[in-house]
């Protein structure tokens, strides 16, 4: 409960017993005075302090006496009072990823602000400043992601509080809120795909049988000042490990280091990385002369007859539905009917093909290849 005093406290009051036992253990509270009774003096500095803290002045002055009712009282009250820390729902990942955001104003400086799980060295980070309408910025995230990566809460619940300290001391501390942690980053090899000390195997997201077919793939994005690759959907970070994973776009644009806004269609993808047409010459059997063949819609024979002699490169090659990353002679992909990641030979990725491919060759090796 907020104290209420009769009497003034403090330098030139009425300092009743009572009422400054009150204060007394108030100040003691909000880290001004230590545990033990303090001299008159001591109680007067510490007053004086606070008020200095909160540019709290009496006709220009700081006087070190607290009245019934006054300012320094009301601020006494505040300070003491933990704040209210409101639900955690996730933001935008170049934002900060989370909204976290809390009542009243925290104390400002020197008092510090920890967000965190325990008030202990590695259990919170500091945010002191920070707004109390959302405390995340994109320049502490990796502070809060590498405090996850401590606790090993990727994909599941965590639970925050925020906590008020002056001199290393709690003061008070917020009620708790959970919130759903990202899933586990990736190393971001992704040509070959690196499966090893990443996490759950990674999961092909969309349904390319349903009608019309529905594709879900995540994207990567990173964290400034955080090694590792983030997956994000909509702008914001993934928290369900069910769909940590690409689609077969998003994975040929992520592994090409494309823009995110450029992985909706084949046809813009290549135009976004710049990838040139192909040509194949083929002999015409009937007339015995040379045919130049661009792989634009082309016959499989035509993107056969390219990849036997152009076995270095790094290419992508597309049909109505799919997408795929030539590098070297093999097909990298994420497919539906191979459950995620899969690579294969081109020759034998080739041999079943019935429908029309179209080929772009790359001008560098994708940028996320090993």
């Amino acid at each position: 409960m907020p104290v209420s005093i009769a009497q003034s406290v403090g330098e030139g009051g009425i300092n009743s017993p009572n009422d400054v036992v009150q204060i007394d253990a108030l100040l003691h509270k909000i880290g001004m005075l230590p545990p033990i009774c303090p001299l008159e003096k001591t109680r007067n500095d510490a007053i004086r302090r606070f008020q200095e803290i909160w540019g709290l002045r009496s006709r220009g002055v700081f006087d070190g006496k607290i009245d019934p009712g006054g300012g320094t009282l009301a601020k006494l009250n505040a300070t003491a009072a933990p704040l209210a820390l409101k639900p955690i729902v996730l933001g935008m990942a170049e934002h900060g990823a989370y909204l976290i955001s809390f009542a009243p104003a925290a104390p400002p400086a020197p008092y510090r602000l920890w967000l965190g799980v325990w008030p202990v060295a590695g259990e919170y980070i500091d945010v002191t400043g920070a707004s109390s309408s959302d405390v995340m910025t994109k320049d502490n995230l990796a502070s809060l992601l590498e405090l996850i990566k401590r606790k090993r809460a990727w994909g599941t619940p965590l639970q925050l509080r925020l906590y008020v300290a002056l001199d290393n001391r709690v003061i008070s501390e917020s009620n708790p809120q959970n919130f759903i942690c990202p899933v586990q980053p990736h190393n971001g090899k992704l040509l070959p795909l690196d499966e090893v000390n990443n996490g759950a195997k990674l999961t092909y997201q969309g349904n390319a049988t349903a009608k019309p077919p529905s594709f879900w793939g995540r994207m990567f994005h990173q964290v400034a000042g955080y090694e590792g690759y983030f997956f994000k959907y909509g702008g914001m970070l993934e928290t369900d490990a069910a769909k940590r994973g690409f689609d077969c776009i998003t994975y040929a644009g992520t592994v090409c280091g494309a823009p995110t806004t450029r992985m909706a269609a084949s046809s813009d993808l290549v135009a976004a990385m710049g990838a040139t047409a192909c040509t194949v010459v083929t002999q015409d059997g009937a007339a015995g002369e040379t045919v130049t063949t661009t792989l634009d819609s082309a016959q499989p024979k035509y993107v056969k007859e390219f990849f036997k002699t152009n076995t270095t490169g790094s290419y992508l090659m597309y049909s109505g539905g799919h997408i795929v990353v030539v590098v070297d002679g093999v097909v990298h992909e994420f497919s539906s009917s191979k459950q995620g990641y899969a690579a294969t030979a081109v020759a034998t990725w080739l041999e079943p093909q019935v429908d029309r491919l179209t080929v772009r060759k790359l001008a560098n090796k994708p940028a996320l290849a090993t």
